[in-house]
């Protein structure tokens, strides 16, 4: 069997190795966010409704506990980055 040879006939499995190859993208984010978080931020509160890997559907309210208010749904770290700036706290935990 033959080996496959890319960037200046090296060997494929000795540049799959290399470090930089496989560079690992992943940011671990300061807090975890989870279903049923509520955060505190400067005039509200938001409470994460549901999380997936990219996506997270959540609510703004300025009053806790009210309902009627419309869901929305942003990317994980837009949503971060709203916490981040506003100095949220996390209020309530997951369930």
């Amino acid at each position: 069997m033959s080996q496959v040879y890319v960037f200046a006939f090296e060997p494929l499995a000795r540049v799959m190795a290399d470090p930089v190859y496989m560079k690992n993208n992943h940011k671990k984010s300061e807090a975890e966010l989870a279903r049923g978080q509520v955060w505190r931020t400067g005039d509200g509160y938001l409470q994460i409704m549901d999380r997936g890997k990219r996506l997270i559907s959540y609510k703004i309210m300025k009053e806790r506990g009210k309902r009627a208010v419309r869901t929305q749904m942003s990317g994980v770290a837009a949503v971060e980055e709203y916490l981040k700036a506003n100095r949220a706290r996390l209020i309530e935990t997951a369930v």
